[in-house]
C-alpha cells in the first residue's frame, strides 16, 4: 500500500505549481530551445531522469544508513519521523506556514550546449534544489526510509516515487510540444495537487506511525531470541526441556514424558495475540500432515489464561491440535517467555534444538521440525 501512495505522490510532485510553470523552460534547456530536434529531446530527457534518480537513491541510501547507524533508538525515530512525516503534510496543506519553508534557494548558470553529460549533472543538481512543492513530498519518503529495518525496501519506496516522478518527464519529452501545450491550457487545474501532496503525506506518516507497533514487537523478539540463545549450556549442547504435566482442551493431560524419541514442536500462544492468531492455521495444518500426534512429531499449544477461554477459542476456530493452559505460569517462568508466540523444537534426545522467537511461516515452522527429525 505504502508502495502505490509514494508512487501517486512521485506523480503529483511532477504536477506541482512550482514545477509545472517552469517545465517548458527545462524542455526548452534539453533540446537546448530547439523543440522541434525530439531525438535530442528524448535522449536528454532520459539523460536528465537518469540524474534526478541518482540523486534520489543517493539520498535515500544516506538516510537508510542514518537510520541503521541509530538502530538502537529506531523505535523512537520512527515515532518521531512518523510525526514530522504528517507535520509537513499538514504544512502542505497551509495549516501551519512557515516563510523559511517557502523559500527557495537557485544557483544562476546558463547552458549553451545540452549533451547527455550535462543533462544527467542538470537533473541531479534539479533534484536537490529547495521548493515547496517537492520538499515536504520528497522528505517524508526519506524519513520512511529511515525508519525501515532493510534497505531493500526502502529501496522500492524511493523507487517507486522516483518512477512516479520522472515518468511524466519521460512522456513529456516524447510529446513535448503537445504535452506543453496542454499544460498552458489547463495549468488553473493544477492549484489544487499541493492539497492533494499534503494528504499522501499525512498518509505515509500515518501508515508509519502505526506500522511502528509492529516494528517493536520484531525488535523486542529478536533480543529475546539472542537471550534464548545465549541460555545454551556453555559446552555447546542445548538444554533439556523442562517437563511438564497440564490438562488440555480434551480434559487429557499432556507431559513431555510422553513423548520420548520424538520431536515436539512446543509453542506458547495467546488468545489476545495478533501474530499467534497469524499462525494458529499454519500450526493446525502442519499437526494434521505429520499424523495428528500419532508418528512421531508431536504438537503441543501452552496458553496462560483460564482453561474455558482457552477451549472456547480453540473450539470457535476448529483448532484441533492440543494445548494445555498453565495458569500459574510455572512452565512459562521455566521455559523463560517474554514474547508472544514462542515455539520450542525439541529434539528425539529430550533438548531444545531450536527456539522460534515471534510469529512465521508455515515453510519456516516445517523446515525446524524436519531439521529436528
Amino acid at each position: 500500500m505504502i508502495f502505490i501512495i509514494a508512487f501517486l505522490a512521485g506523480i503529483l510532485s511532477f504536477f506541482s505549481p512550482c514545477i509545472l510553470p517552469i517545465l517548458p523552460i527545462y524542455i526548452g534547456y534539453l533540446g537546448t530551445n530547439d523543440f522541434k530536434n525530439k531525438k535530442n529531446i528524448i535522449m536528454n530527457t532520459i539523460f536528465f531522469s537518469i540524474g534526478i534518480s541518482f540523486a534520489f537513491f543517493s539520498l535515500a541510501f544516506a538516510f537508510s544508513t542514518f537510520g541503521n547507524f541509530f538502530n538502537n533508538y529506531k523505535d523512537i525515530i520512527v515515532k518521531i519521523g512518523s510525526l514530522f512525516i504528517i507535520f509537513l503534510g499538514l504544512f502542505q496543506l497551509n495549516v501551519f506556514k512557515f516563510n523559511f519553508l517557502e523559500k527557495e534557494r537557485k544557483i544562476p548558470f546558463k547552458i549553451k550546449k545540452m549533451n547527455p553529460l550535462i543533462a544527467f549533472i542538470f537533473g541531479f543538481t534539479f533534484s536537490f534544489s529547495w521548493t515547496p512543492c517537492i520538499g515536504p513530498a520528497l522528505s517524508s519518503i526519506l524519513i520512511t526510509i529511515s525508519t525501515l529495518e532493510s534497505f531493500n525496501n526502502g529501496a522500492l519506496l524511493i523507487s517507486a516515487y522516483t518512477a512516479g516522478f520522472i515518468i511524466p518527464f519521460l512522456i513529456t519529452g516524447l510529446f513535448s510540444s503537445y504535452i506543453l501545450g496542454l499544460i498552458r491550457k489547463n495549468n488553473k487545474l493544477f492549484k489544487y495537487t499541493n492539497k492533494v501532496i499534503g494528504v499522501f503525506i499525512i498518509l505515509i506518516g500515518l501508515f508509519s506511525l502505526l506500522n511502528s507497533n509492529n516494528f517493536q514487537i520484531e525488535n523486542y523478539s529478536q533480543n529475546i531470541k539472542i537471550e534464548n540463545e545465549k541460555n545454551l549450556n556453555s559446552n555447546g549442547k542445548n538444554d533439556l526441556a523442562s517437563n511438564f504435566n497440564l490438562k488440555n482442551q480434551y480434559g487429557n493431560f499432556e507431559s513431555l514424558s510422553l513423548y520420548k524419541n520424538k520431536v515436539v514442536f512446543l509453542n506458547f500462544w495467546a488468545t489476545w495475540c495478533p501474530p499467534c492468531r497469524d499462525e494458529m492455521p499454519h500450526i493446525e495444518e502442519l499437526y494434521k500432515e505429520y499424523g495428528e500426534n500419532k508418528n512421531d512429531v508431536i504438537f503441543i499449544g501452552v496458553n496462560n489464561e483460564e482453561h474455558l477461554k482457552m477451549t472456547k477459542f480453540l473450539n470457535e476456530n476448529n483448532y484441533s491440535f492440543p494445548s494445555v493452559t498453565d495458569e500459574k505460569e510455572q512452565v512459562f517462568k521455566n521455559y523463560n517467555i517474554t514474547a508472544f508466540p514462542t515455539t520450542f523444537i525439541i529434539g528425539r534426545d529430550g533438548n531444545i534444538v531450536d527456539v522460534i522467537v515471534g510469529g512465521t511461516s508455515k515453510a519456516t515452522m516445517k523446515k525446524h521440525i524436519e531439521k529436528a527429525r
